[in-house]
């Protein structure tokens, strides 16, 4: 899972959940900029590599894309990407315990 800083919060998304903005639905998502700076082609999947921004400090995080998903993307480019509202997780940044959503 990767885990963003956020205002002694850590907000949770899986790899197969970051997804270019385009390829989510009209609305839900929370966007996230992700500045690429590895690909890599692994089985069906590309797993981009890079520096998250946006919702809270920036934070290297993985996105698992299946080849279903064709938008190109480019190494050394910040692309739009975007994860639905209902597949973030929110934690304490101490203890690690499971908190109420955080308004992002």
């Amino acid at each position: 899972m990767n885990l963003v800083s956020r205002n002694g919060h850590l907000v949770g998304f899986r790899p197969e959940h970051l997804w270019p903005v385009e390829n989510m639905p009209s609305s839900g998502f929370v966007p996230v900029p992700l500045a690429v700076d590895r690909v890599e082609y692994l089985s069906g999947d590309r797993h981009l590599y890079g520096t998250a921004s946006g919702i809270g400090e920036d934070t290297r995080v993985v996105a698992r894309l299946p080849a279903t998903v064709d938008t190109p993307i480019v190494v050394g480019e910040t692309h739009e990407f975007a994860v639905h509202h209902s597949r973030l997780r929110f934690f304490d940044a101490t203890t690690g315990l499971r908190t109420e959503a955080v308004r992002l």
